[in-house]
């Protein structure tokens, strides 16, 4: 009898972790049901860089960033292009393409498929460019060559990590699952920043590092000022100021230094040049922010929406399993 109650409860906690199985397995495909075409074919993209450099190593310094590469020929000015999607860790390529096709799934439709195209192609020339300037200009001040042929610099966590403050802006609160933690979306930007900067203090070479860095600012940038939605321009919101990226207790500095790097950009004429008409983002315009702060607001909605009708859907084919 007690060898028969042993084998029912053996059984029993089989079929229970196949059931456990059978969830997990079942909301790690719906979490990535229905995700926009112009999504997929960026990662097929990513995953065919990939392929190509790691088939053909001595293709790297075409298509990732190299400074002296760069005007080697009549086409190594694709790798303006290519650098920002280029993977060369498959560690990175399998982490990037996840997280990419997660956001993809719930920003392409949120802001339209041409908002969200301009915005992956704007960062990833913006950071790519910068890159390019910013190695010349070390290579002007220290003098080694190496710089110049040896390293290159690549990385699709660039566009990534701009996507992370696109969610920062949308939602701030919400929750992003990460193993047993669940982090905030707001601290997330800020986060993948400190990491990326110990790791190069410590000697850790990162190809990604300046697309990692120079995405996030220039993020945070268009969003905050360019992004362009109905009749209004970015987000003054001050949930989404540049102090937010910091700790609260550094927040009144970091508001006074921003507040002057502002007034010199406008002394020097930037924002009318970029189209750019406020007051100090310090002391917002408040019918500007507070629409800044109702679409905002729209957006979180939209993306609770998605993410809650997602989670319905795994649950409700979950219980039709089960019947």
């Amino acid at each position: 009898s007690s060898a028969t109650c042993l084998f029912h409860s053996s059984v029993d906690l089989f079929i229970m972790q196949e059931d456990s199985e059978t969830s997990f397995q079942q909301v790690l495909r719906d979490s990535f049901k229905g995700i926009p075409r112009f999504t997929r074919t960026i990662v097929v993209l990513v995953f065919i860089l990939f392929l190509i450099q790691l088939v053909f190593p001595s293709t790297r310094h075409t298509l990732a960033l190299t400074a002296d590469f760069i005007l080697a020929s009549s086409v190594s000015f694709v790798q303006l292009f290519t650098a920002g999607f280029l993977e060369v860790n498959i560690i990175n390529l399998c982490i990037d393409c996840v997280v990419f096709l997660w956001l993809g799934k719930y920003l392409e439709p949120i802001w339209g498929t041409r908002e969200f195209m301009k915005f992956i192609f704007l960062i990833n020339i913006a950071t790519t460019m910068t890159t390019y300037f910013l190695v010349i200009l070390l290579y002007m001040f220290t003098g080694k060559e190496s710089l110049l042929y040896h390293y290159f610099w690549c990385g699709f966590s660039g566009i990534v990590s701009g996507l992370l403050v696109a969610i920062k802006q949308l939602n701030p609160e919400f929750g992003i699952p990460l193993f047993v933690f669940h982090l905030r979306a707001k601290v997330i930007p800020s986060l993948i920043v400190v990491i990326t900067i110990v790791l190069m203090c410590v000697g850790i070479s990162l190809h990604a590092a300046p697309f990692i860095l120079l995405g996030t600012c220039y993020a945070w940038f268009y969003l905050r000022f360019l992004q362009r939605k109905g009749g209004s321009v970015g987000d003054l919101n001050e949930t989404f100021a540049f102090s937010s990226f910091f700790p609260d207790a550094m927040s009144p500095i970091i508001d006074k230094f921003s507040g002057i790097i502002y007034n010199i950009f406008n002394m020097c004429g930037v924002w009318r040049w970029l189209g750019v008409s406020l007051d100090n983002p310090t002391q917002n315009n408040k019918s500007d922010s507070a629409d800044a702060e109702r679409r905002r607001k729209r957006a979180a909605i939209a993306l609770e929406k998605k993410l809650s009708e997602a989670d319905k859907q795994t649950s409700n084919e979950s219980l039709s399993q089960v019947v």
